[in-house]
């Protein structure tokens, strides 16, 4: 955020004289392409071009002498402390100002923009210098919402980077595909991600490790503060029995996502977007509505998790679809990438059933876990791993054994203990 002695500078430089107005030093901060004044006015629904548009009548119009200084109500004694917003404050308050009528006869709604600059102000005022760790994320580095700007999202979805400020997500789902997301994400075009994958390789937990290493501040700096929404493609399209009804939720969606002005939308099972909102007689649907907001600079990102071969059948031959998308494709990870993973589970585990485990069963759990066919790694090993620990803490025992981990084979494979070690 530019400050008050830098549009000042800025502005002598420009019009090569000290004569200080309201309209100059909005123009100057125009000059210094500063990315908060971007933000301020998208998220106050203002054109850009008619703000800049609007700032260039008023100077042809000041002539000279210049007229009389607008920023009277400012305490001169207080520069130091101002920035562009308290500019942008004074503006919308002087009323009876040429320029606040200027601005207005350009039906740009100053007052609308005037209480999302003083709340941004309040929030600056009253922000925390460090906000309360919860359990399992300290150092938290992200923006909180008021309700009412993500309620439309909170309709068809929640809130995952909230949920892994609470702590709730492991740090075990690491995978270096996550490096590859990022880079996507951070594209000046195709900015969206798809990440097929066999069901229980973890796509799901690798959006969920990004959302908690994004709430500590773990990200780039251009990916900071961003709120990650798990969004229900069936929530989007339910309850749309009328026709409209179906588009007004949508763009209620969208707007909420500019509103909020950083976030991205991650969707499971996406492949089910292929005619999701598509009716007999009508084109539209959600990818119809959504496809021109996926390829701007400024446009949605989302993020995409689907099985291989839903991938294959539904969503590859939509290429117009999918040239919006980088696919990350996520196979089962390596054996000693599986056996981490589950080590870092298992201390978690003990925790909770008050149950030890050696690594000498966990390696016994890998091998066995190659009879649960139908998954894969490292669905396959959390499985027997956690219905393991139950079995033990049930019968009251101090350690997991190899009985417990035949135990769940049997009722899970339909095989003997015998049938199972001859294996």
């Amino acid at each position: 955020m530019k400050t008050f002695l830098q549009l000042s500078d800025e502005s002598k430089n420009i019009f090569n004289d000290c004569k200080i107005s309201m309209c100059r030093l909005l123009f100057a901060w125009i000059q210094l392409q500063d990315e908060a004044l971007y933000d301020i006015l998208k998220l106050a629904g203002i054109s850009y071009s008619k703000w800049v548009e609007t700032i260039n009548t008023i100077l042809m119009e000041e002539n000279d002498p210049i007229k009389k200084n607008e920023l009277k109500r400012i305490n001169i004694s207080n520069r130091l402390e101002l920035t562009g917003l308290d500019l942008i404050k004074e503006l919308c308050r002087s009323k009876d100002a040429p320029d606040h009528i200027e601005f207005i006869n350009q039906d740009i709604d100053l007052v609308n923009l005037g209480r999302i600059v003083s709340n941004r102000l309040i929030q600056t005022i009253t922000e925390e210098p460090k906000p309360v760790d919860p359990p399992k994320c300290k150092d938290i580095s992200f923006m909180k919402l008021e309700p009412e700007d993500e309620e439309a999202l909170l309709n068809v979805g929640y809130n995952l980077t909230n949920v892994a400020a609470s702590g709730r997500f492991d740090d075990y789902s690491y995978r270096q595909e996550i490096i590859l997301l990022v880079e996507s994400l951070l594209s000046y075009n195709k900015s969206n991600c798809l990440i097929p994958g066999p069901a229980g390789v973890g796509k799901s937990a690798m959006v969920e490790y990004f959302a908690r290493e994004m709430v500590k501040g773990k990200v780039p700096e251009r990916l900071k503060n961003h709120h990650i929404y798990n969004v229900n493609i069936g929530s989007i399209i339910s309850n749309t029995k009328w026709r409209g009804d179906f588009e007004k939720k949508l763009e209620a969606i969208i707007e909420a996502y500019y509103k909020i002005n950083k976030a991205i939308l991650f969707m499971d099972e996406f492949a089910s977007i292929i005619g999701a909102g598509k009716t007999e007689g009508s084109e539209i649907s959600v990818i119809s509505i959504l496809l021109p907001y996926l390829a701007r600079e400024d446009g949605i990102k989302v993020i995409g998790a689907t099985t291989t071969e839903e991938y294959e059948q539904y969503l590859k031959p939509s290429t117009a679809f999918m040239r919006r998308f980088t696919v990350v494709e996520l196979q089962e990870p390596s054996h000693e990438a599986v056996l981490k993973m589950a080590q870092l589970q298992c201390k978690t585990l003990e925790n909770y059933h008050g149950v030890k485990i050696t690594d000498k069963i966990i390696d016994e759990a890998y091998s066995l876990s190659d009879h649960l066919e139908g998954r894969f790694q490292p669905d396959k090993i959390m499985f027997l791993l956690q219905k393991a620990f139950v079995k033990a803490e049930i019968e009251g025992k101090k350690s997991v054994g190899m009985k417990h981990l035949l135990a769940v084979l049997n009722e899970a494979c339909r095989k003997s203990v015998g049938e199972l070690m001859e294996a």
